[in-house]
């Protein structure tokens, strides 16, 4: 798994000059493509904090959402 922060995304309309994180899998065993089209992802959780704190510090609202999710546990 590859997490990158870019600007440009051509699959969507965004603001160009609002960060847009990516993430791009490279045969990673635990990302599957299926035969019908749909895609299967079991991350693990040194993968789903990557996704948080680059998410952190690219959404202006992310941060804020997750401090307020993790004081309510």
């Amino acid at each position: 798994m590859k997490v990158e922060v870019i600007k440009n995304v051509d699959s969507h309309n965004s603001n160009p000059d609002y960060d847009t994180l990516r993430i791009v899998w490279n045969g990673d065993k635990n990302f599957r493509c299926r035969s019908d089209g749909s895609h299967d992802w079991v991350p693990t959780d040194v993968e789903l904090m990557e996704v948080i704190e680059r998410l952190t510090k690219v959404s202006v609202t992310f941060k804020e959402m997750v401090l307020s999710w993790a004081v309510n546990l």
